[in-house]
């Protein structure tokens, strides 16, 4: 692995653009429909959104925001 993250081939392999992940998922599920079909899951937008705001509810019930880290 590369010392420098941005200059590495490794970057290049890994970054992709939204339309190719959504290919990606897409060919994913094409694979194995049946698996698909018995265990629906929702959007992954919608699921963002909800480990998001779960994520920020605890962090804001927690003393973790009162308390700077410096």
């Amino acid at each position: 692995m590369a010392a420098n993250y941005w200059a590495s081939s490794q970057r290049l392999h890994w970054q992709m653009s939204r339309e190719r992940l959504a290919e990606i998922r897409a060919t994913l599920d094409a694979q194995d429909e049946k698996a698909v079909q018995q265990l629906p899951l929702p959007e992954l937008r919608h699921l963002s959104i909800y480990f998001n705001s779960r994520m920020y509810a605890t962090w804001f019930r927690s003393d973790l925001h009162f308390h700077p880290f410096f």
